[in-house]
């Protein structure tokens, strides 16, 4: 019997991961070197006029899910744009909305503090890291403003390498019941090596 097992892990190689990772940013610039046990969902390359991105949703050893858009070669200024639409996009989904049952008491229904995203900075490398925390539905959608449809929490950051011109879109997004998404945030930015 261990002959078999030995003869068959002959056969069928270990996967690694970190060279799939490796081979898709290879054209970046771009490496992620505390990202080596991630496994690759999905991944997406594209150019234009305005630069070129590489977009990959991957998960880690815990399950946790990154989904990651490296926008190279990007403008100051439409980086600065961008990241303002984006911050303003992602507090509009917990902001006001109308109630499904109108009525005399109430037309509005207010997401709860707990729920909306708090900014946090940190530093990490000797760069200022900026990131939203915040809740997320079962669908990683953000909006969840409640127990029920609040499954997971979001970091999600927006920032801007000027030296190299790369914006970098991150949204990691972790079970409520472990909440250790500022962990992920700060994996990914300190093996985030820019070439």
């Amino acid at each position: 019997m261990k002959i078999i097992l030995f003869l068959l892990s002959l056969l069928i190689p270990s996967y690694n991961f970190a060279s799939e990772l490796d081979d898709f940013l290879k054209d970046s610039g771009v490496s992620l070197k505390n990202l080596d046990q991630v496994k690759i969902i999905k991944k997406f390359k594209t150019s234009s006029d305005l630069g070129r991105h590489f977009i990959f949703t991957a998960e880690d050893s815990m399950k946790n899910i990154y989904d990651v858009d490296f926008h190279i070669g990007i403008p100051p200024e439409l980086a600065n744009r961008t990241i303002s639409n984006l911050s303003n996009l992602l507090k509009i989904a917990y902001g006001d909305k109308p109630s499904p049952y109108a009525g005399e008491i109430t037309n509005v229904e207010k997401c709860p503090a707990e729920y909306q995203p708090k900014l946090v900075n940190e530093a990490i490398k000797g760069q200022s890291i900026s990131y939203y925390v915040s809740s997320a539905g079962s669908r990683f959608q953000y909006g969840a403003c409640d127990s029920a449809t609040a499954i997971y929490v979001a970091c999600t950051s927006f920032n801007y390498v000027p030296q190299k011109k790369v914006l970098i879109k991150l949204k990691y997004f972790v079970p409520k019941s472990t909440n250790i998404c500022a962990t992920g945030i700060k994996t990914f930015y300190e093996g985030l090596v820019l070439r």
